[in-house]
């Protein structure tokens, strides 16, 4: 019997066609649907090979041999290659500033024992001709769609292999220091147990001769094929950034407000103490009580010259505290004695006794540190109103959300295409504004992991500063302090590398200086600006250098 419906066209067979061409259909569409995710796959896979400057199979090559290295059970941070060779993290880091004598600095440690550079790239076929020292792994653009795991991998692999434990690896790139998100993403990346024994070095220059000499670089043929620039378009230029500065100023300080007030009980302790500040110095009162909070909540960083003089006072303190003790519990044993015989005896104790006291009570608390540094804390307080001797880690949420409010806020006001991207670079003036590029730098590190050297110096007795380096590179870190004491073996080897680079020192030529080559159109600074322009630029620059200067003892 056959079924027609309204326009007279067979049923049956119609559902008898669908019927048999719906396997096909199925086939089809989950063909097409392999392809859309099958293409997606590779395209990421494409991109974070890029995302990562995997160039070649060589590069895959190195990431899979570093990934089965085993690590290294007195440091973590070097994984073991053979016998004798190891592949260790950087622990000094040159992050500026550009136009600063960096260069000059970079070559010098490179001449001596013991002290390495990472590379850039992964494998020596990638690497090729590269003669680029930089490495520019945290402030290329594409570093925010990078994973974790594999950067940390490639860094690994990029790093050179080394004899020691104690070499020097050196990781240089002198923008680091103006780029906003880089010591963010640094301390994400190292782990916890490493970032201790971290050291940065900063070279600080005047900041309008660092802007003048920047300038002119910029626009010589190294970038534009040709040198270009005029005394005019420097002068506007360095307008326009005081009031791009000025905009970011107001930026911050109204975002870094409102984020303290819906995120934290206490902020009123943070913008108080800014309210009846100029815009540059209520934008630098922000970040040095951020700085203090998060700093001084984890750690308290006496000067390394002190430590050992410190610890003899604290030991002597522990041996008085001992004796006023046993004192005192004598002198209540004799009470006791004298009210059983119904004989009331008032004691006095000395001033000294009851100073000596109250300071046991008050800072041998388990609670007392986390009462001040707690959750709902976010008082403020200098370094000074702790005890030296007290060192601890508070990375509690707060600090944490404390730090990721920051970041957003650099983000917004820095501008999402500017965050990461290579204009950063194209600054002058504001890259010369040292003292909120290094308080961006302490919100995660702490500051005796800093050395702060002004370019004068440098050229004036390099000798001098390079032993300075050298000294503060070197130094024991306090996580490793306590671990050192009873492996002779390993003091020994420690020694003997550190004696091995000083040694290296008598050896350097310091009368030669590693300068790019000027522009042919660059003049000298004093004799181009006009009296009125370098008073402008001297007047904003004022309030800066007196922060830096108040903070850290630098003078540029």
């Amino acid at each position: 019997m056959v079924i027609l419906d309204r326009k007279g066209i067979d049923r049956r067979n119609v559902f008898q066609r669908l019927r048999a061409a719906l396997p096909f259909a199925t086939i089809n569409l989950v063909i097409v649907v392999v392809l859309i995710f099958g293409g997606g796959l590779i395209a990421y896979f494409i991109d974070q090979l890029a995302v990562h400057r995997i160039h070649s199979f060589s590069d895959i090559e190195a990431l899979s041999r570093t990934k089965a290295l085993p690590r290294l059970s007195n440091s973590p941070r070097c994984l073991v290659q053979g016998t004798e060779e190891l592949r260790c993290l950087p622990n000094l880091f040159l992050i500026g500033a550009s136009k600063a004598g960096t260069t000059s600095l970079a070559r010098w440690l490179a001449e001596l024992p013991h002290v390495y550079f990472e590379k850039r790239f992964l494998s020596e076929e990638s690497r090729g001709e590269d003669k680029h020292t930089e490495v520019h792994r945290f402030d290329r653009p594409s570093y925010g769609r990078a994973s974790k795991t594999i950067e940390l991998l490639s860094q690994w692999a990029a790093s050179p292999i080394v004899r020691s434990e104690w070499d020097l690896v050196v990781h240089y790139t002198p923008h680091y220091l103006y780029a906003p998100s880089v010591p963010f993403e640094l301390r994400d990346l190292y782990p916890p147990e490493t970032r201790d024994s971290l050291r940065f070095v900063v070279l600080v220059r005047d900041p309008i001769e660092r802007a003048w000499s920047s300038f002119w670089f910029k626009n010589s043929h190294l970038f534009q094929g040709e040198d270009r620039g005029s005394v005019e378009e420097f002068v506007t230029v360095m307008k326009s950034e005081i009031n791009e500065r000025r905009r970011f100023e107001r930026c911050f300080e109204r975002e870094m407000s409102h984020a303290l007030s819906l995120s934290f009980s206490n902020h009123h302790s943070v913008i108080a103490d800014t309210e009846e500040r100029t815009a540059s110095k209520r934008y630098i009162g922000f970040l040095m009580s951020i700085r203090n909070r998060l700093v001084s909540c984890q750690r308290v960083c006496p000067p390394s010259t002190a430590i050992a003089k410190q610890r003899e006072t604290n030991r002597n303190r522990e041996r008085q505290e001992e004796k006023s003790k046993q004192s005192r519990q004598w002198r209540d044993r004799e009470n006791d004695k004298l009210l059983d015989l119904g004989i009331r005896r008032n004691l006095v104790y000395e001033n000294k006794n009851e100073k000596t006291e109250l300071h046991r009570r008050y800072y041998n608390r388990e609670n007392y540190w986390q009462s001040r540094c707690g959750t709902n804390a976010l008082s403020l307080f200098p370094s000074s109103s702790f005890p030296l001797h007290s060192r601890l880690y508070n990375d509690s949420l707060e600090n944490e959300a404390l730090r990721t409010s920051v970041f957003n806020t650099l983000e917004k006001c820095f501008g999402s295409e500017h965050f990461r991207s290579k204009k950063l670079g194209w600054r002058h003036l504001d890259k010369g504004l040292y003292i909120d590029q290094i308080l961006r730098w302490q919100i995660n590190f702490f500051p005796d992991q800093f050395l702060f050297i002004s370019t004068s110096a440098l050229a004036s007795a390099p000798k001098d500063v390079m032993q300075r380096i050298l000294t503060f590179a070197t130094q024991e870190s306090h996580a490793a302090k306590g671990k050192e004491k009873k492996k002779k073996l390993r003091r020994m080897e420690r020694e003997t590398v550190h004696r091995e680079i000083f040694s290296g020192l008598r050896l350097l030529d310091f009368s030669r200086r590693y300068l790019e080559k000027p522009n042919k159109h660059a003049k000298g600074l004093n004799e181009s600006l006009l009296e009125s322009e370098r008073e402008l630029l001297q007047e904003f620059v004022r309030p800066y250098n007196y922060w830096l200067f108040k903070e850290l003892l630098c003078d540029v």
